[in-house]
């Protein structure tokens, strides 16, 4: 029989964590499973929130967590096509894609970035834009031709 408490402090509390006791548990639609977890840091979750939650004692120590951490730490995986998905050593796919493929949500992308303006539009793009280009053409021309033939007065011609 699942069991499904209201919050996961309780499931704990009472050692119903997916993480020891998954077939005791209604696990949501794109949890990971607990063996995403290396096994040296499985085996000390295990403990921590199977046996440790009511027995202090049996919970593993902090240097054994560091020890497990570490030796991992130089093994993580850099997934090929989500440069932000990293996952342990031990799996030959990536977890994280597997979640994105069921559930559609990658929680690793990052918030979007604010939409980028419009550039200004061109000058023939404006309203009235390819008439002002068209005159400054005329201006341009118009003033080459005064220049030639100002020069030709001034030249003797």
């Amino acid at each position: 029989m699942a069991l499904l408490l209201p919050n996961a402090g309780l499931n704990i509390a009472a050692s119903c964590s997916y993480v020891v006791r998954p077939e005791r548990v209604v696990i949501p639609r794109g949890t990971l499973d607990p063996s995403v977890l290396p096994p040296e840091l499985l085996t000390l979750a295990r403990a921590a929130f199977g046996p440790g939650v009511l027995a202090p004692a049996a919970r593993p120590p902090a240097e054994a967590w560091l020890r497990a951490l570490n030796k991992e730490r130089s093994q993580v995986r850099i997934c090929p096509s989500r440069p932000l998905h990293a996952y342990g050593s031990h799996l030959t796919s990536c977890p994280w894609c597997t979640r994105v493929a069921t559930t559609g949500h990658d929680v690793f992308d990052g918030p979007a970035p604010p939409p980028l303006p419009d550039p200004p539009p061109r000058e023939e793009e404006r309203p009235g834009g390819g008439l002002r280009s068209a005159l400054k053409v005329a201006v341009v021309v118009a003033l080459v031709v005064v220049l030639a033939i100002l020069a030709k007065q001034l030249g003797g011609g």
